[in-house]
């Protein structure tokens, strides 16, 4: 289970475009988890790529054509990592 800690902290990679987004997220988990920030999709894959994250944080305020290529491309480096969108209302 993924918020299970076995003696080490989680990583997890937030994009967001907006960095007081990034900023808030990384405050709120900070002390659980090892938290990575970009408001890069281009950044977010190679990230993903190295295997450094174990769950990404994805904003719904990114522009719309970045998804179907950031998610193609997350699904290509890494098939099984989950994803959450984060949508704020």
């Amino acid at each position: 289970m993924f918020l299970e800690n076995k003696g080490r902290k989680r990583k997890v990679l937030v994009v967001d475009s907006s960095s007081s987004v990034r900023t808030s997220i990384w405050m709120i988990l900070k002390d659980e988890y090892v938290v990575l920030t970009t408001g890069e999709p281009q950044e977010a894959l190679e990230v993903v790529g190295r295997g450094e994250v174990e769950v990404v944080l994805v904003g719904v305020d990114l522009p719309l054509y970045f998804y179907g290529s950031f998610f193609r491309g997350l699904r290509r480096v890494s098939s099984r990592l989950p994803v959450l969108l984060l949508y704020d209302r």
